[in-house]
């Protein structure tokens, strides 16, 4: 299957680092979905035709999220929470992957609250520090004669070529070490 990175990848602040784990998010999600080239047929279940198609529920990549932690100390009336980001599934383990951006650590958990109509690299905390940056987008030419005379013209629009697209710039940053227990 054709596997690339999630869409969001190009629209959000998410550090280059981030991209190898959107990808492999990508894969994973694509094959469990129907293809086209066999036969609508799903990838996953040609190759393990007996295994079922998510070992846990699909969630959105980027997304914030809450990852309950118990160490060796806690115990259920002890737990933690800690604010992470979403960044995919665990390959050995029935679990999401979560990374800690404050401690520098993933986070391998079923036990996670998620908030997936908010991409963790969206925070107004992240995007206020950035200056936004300005692209002219090209206006196609229109010809006058082309618009029938039935119509009344309003000459204020062809005035003001200047459309600008703005957007942010993304935070550049080398990967942190990341501990995992995978």
């Amino acid at each position: 299957s054709k596997c690339g990175p999630h869409p969001h990848v190009a629209y959000s602040y998410m550090p280059a680092y981030f991209w190898g784990d959107a990808i492999l998010t990508t894969c994973y999600l694509t094959n469990r979905l129907p293809s086209s080239a066999i036969q609508e047929r799903i990838p996953i279940q040609i190759l393990y035709p007996d295994q079922p198609l998510f070992h846990i529920p699909p969630k959105v990549f980027e997304c914030t999220c809450f990852a309950h932690i118990l160490g060796p100390n806690k115990n259920k009336l002890a737990a933690q929470v800690v604010k992470c980001v979403f960044i995919r599934y665990s390959a050995n383990q029935k679990g999401y992957r979560c990374f800690d951006p404050h401690n520098k650590k993933e986070i391998v958990s079923v036990n996670v609250t998620f908030f997936e109509s908010r991409l963790y690299f969206f925070a107004p905390s992240t995007t206020a520090s950035k200056p936004p940056v300005s692209v002219p987008l090209p206006i196609p030419p229109v010809s006058l004669e082309t618009i029938p005379s039935s119509q009344p013209l309003s000459g204020d629009c062809f005035l003001d070529p200047s459309l600008v697209y703005t957007r942010g710039q993304g935070p550049s940053s080398n990967r942190p070490p990341a501990s995992s227990h995978e």
